[in-house]
């Protein structure tokens, strides 16, 4: 990212049938009228994928931020293995 994060207008895009593992915790906030946008590129059959396995608590997580446009995307936090740890697992927070 930039130094202080991402700004107005900027763009975080994910492939097209990609699978990401873990907590996406960008930076920054957008702006009225020039949002931060979080969406996919290219061509594919499913969605961008983001999953947190229940290794954290939120997935995509934003926090005392402004002005994001999240879009296209497939957000889990299902904890992985057969007894998963109780707990409070949000997709996008």
């Amino acid at each position: 990212t930039k130094s202080g994060g991402f700004q107005p207008g900027d763009q975080i895009l994910f492939r097209r049938d990609s699978v990401c593992s873990g907590q996406l915790a960008p930076q920054g906030s957008g702006a009225a009228g020039t949002p931060i946008t979080i969406s996919q590129y290219g061509t594919g059959a499913a969605k961008p994928l983001i999953q947190g396995q229940g290794l954290y608590e939120d997935t995509v997580y934003l926090l005392n931020q402004q002005h994001w446009h999240i879009t296209n995307l497939r957000v889990s936090n299902k904890p992985a293995g057969a007894n998963p740890a109780r707990g409070t697992f949000r997709g996008i927070y």
